[in-house]
């Protein structure tokens, strides 16, 4: 059974690498700032970060430092703000679209999710059977060879 949870589970969160549903608030409260014309310019981020890094203390800076925009980050942003409104608006679109997609962990039942956290809960702290141990155990319990 725990084998069994933890595999779940472990294919549940490599599904949620691709769940976008998190990015969701984050997509419409970009959609209204397009709709009222609240777009910074890459510079404009940048300068706008380097003054917000000056106001807060080395601690608070290296902790800021991790979450700062990728290069990969700026590029997209970079050719997002070089298009068209409508061809803007059109990307924005399909990012919300796939943000709000339905995933089989959304339609997981609580006793589901409360099943597939306690095995990763055991799983971090390595109260795990070796797949093959367990496959052999289910053999024997019921009788049948693998």
């Amino acid at each position: 059974m725990m084998g069994r949870l933890v595999d779940e589970r472990i294919a549940e969160r490599e599904l949620d690498a691709d769940d976008l549903a998190w990015a969701k608030p984050y997509v419409d409260e970009g959609l209204a700032a397009l709709e009222r014309g609240e777009i910074l310019s890459q510079e404009e981020y940048a300068a706008h970060m380097d003054r917000l890094m000056k106001a807060i203390s080395p601690a608070q800076q290296k902790r800021a430092n991790l979450c700062r925009m990728t290069r990969t980050h700026a590029q997209i942003l970079d050719l997002f703000q070089r298009l068209p409104p409508d061809e803007r608006r059109e990307v924005m679109e399909s990012l919300k679209a796939a943000a709000s997609s339905d995933l089989h962990f959304d339609r997981l039942t609580g006793d589901q999710r409360r099943n597939l956290d306690e095995g990763i809960t055991q799983a971090q702290r390595d109260e795990v059977v070796p797949a093959r141990a367990a496959v052999d155990r289910l053999a024997k319990r019921f009788n049948f060879a693998c």
